[in-house]
């Protein structure tokens, strides 16, 4: 009996020990500028290599989830369930549900990583309202442009709609994080798949707090102070931007604590309750936000995630992220 309360003592100890010491999976935050214009793309380049180094093995991005119907009407307007049902309508002839379809693709792209296959995953990507995931298929199709157009009959609905849609996806994102640093990055880790994290439902309370501080502070010394303090920080990012800089600088600490102090505390001395509430309210989405971060490290079992926001975003992402209990890395410690 002592020797068996002795295993079992031992077997204790064993686990206390194994869960003192587990480790949770590093995340790296990079906060990223939506759109440089073609004389600065420089800005990219330092900052594709340090995320390259650090090798994530999966990717959060600034995206809405399929299925999260409050932020898809955000995005694609009040009435895109309709429309999104007729679109099925006119491509498939019936109501399918496309998430089978597109485990389906995901799986013959594996083994066959043929032209029609990708387009069918851009296809039922669409058809799910994986936007993100969409529009990475788009970039990896105009990655090999020469190879798919000749095979596009433009005559035909399905692929008419798809190199229009497709065409404006290349044209809006050309100049932004996601075609220049975010499906680079993953094509080259061989990264498929991409976690969309965002949420949008907090988009219309913002606007009325934000429009309610702005009527209580019409016409006052602080409401004009308020906007040169955003001024003069937007002139600063677009100094840096100018100086190859943008992305190096404004993923430090110090511009961090700078991005926050201008959004969520520059009049917290005022006790203004609309300033409170706009702040409330802008905490909560980005606490949504990291309660989605983490819902895709545990459904991804990913050990190195690199998370790409609106540089705003990443104070507060980081701070709930932290209290969480990860380990968070800026692009300056890398």
């Amino acid at each position: 009996m002592r020797i068996l309360a002795f295993i079992s003592f031992l077997a204790s100890l064993v686990s206390v020990f194994s869960c003192r010491h587990e480790t949770k999976p590093q995340i790296l935050l990079v906060g990223v500028y939506h759109n440089f214009p073609d004389s600065q793309q420089c800005n990219w380049k330092t900052t594709y290599d340090k995320v390259l180094r650090f090798h994530p093995d999966q990717i959060a991005v600034e995206y809405d989830l399929p299925g999260d119907t409050v932020s898809l009407k955000k995005y694609l307007g009040e009435s895109y369930p309709q429309v999104w049902d007729s679109v099925m309508l006119s491509w498939i002839g019936k109501r399918i549900k496309p998430k089978d379809s597109v485990v389906h693709y995901q799986k013959m792209l594996s083994t066959d990583a043929s032209i029609q296959n990708r387009l069918e995953l851009w296809k039922y990507y669409h058809l799910q309202a994986d936007m993100g995931n969409r529009d990475f298929q788009s970039y990896l199709i105009q990655s090999d442009w020469e190879q798919y157009a000749p095979l596009l009959d433009t005559t035909d609905r399905w692929q008419n709609t798809f190199y229009q849609r497709h065409t404006s996806i290349v044209k809006r994102r050309k100049n932004g994080e996601f075609f220049n640093l975010v499906f680079p990055l993953a094509k080259e880790l061989n990264i498929s798949y991409l976690y969309p994290t965002d949420y949008k439902g907090t988009y219309e309370e913002q606007s009325n707090a934000f429009e309610a501080l702005a009527k209580s502070l019409e016409n006052t010394k602080e409401w004009d102070d308020y906007m040169e303090a955003f001024k003069g920080f937007s002139q600063e990012l677009d100094q840096k931007a100018t100086e190859c800089l943008g992305l190096e600088y404004t993923n430090t600490e110090p511009w961090l604590a700078k991005s926050d102090h201008v959004q969520a505390q520059i009049l917290s001395d005022l006790k203004n309750p609309n300033f409170d509430a706009y702040v409330a309210v802008w905490y909560k989405r980005n606490q949504e936000i990291a309660n989605r971060i983490q819902a895709a490290i545990q459904v991804s079992d990913a050990k190195r995630m690199a998370v790409f926001y609106g540089q705003m975003h990443i104070y507060p992402v980081r701070k709930y992220l932290e209290e969480m209990g990860y380990r968070v890395l800026l692009l300056e410690e890398l």
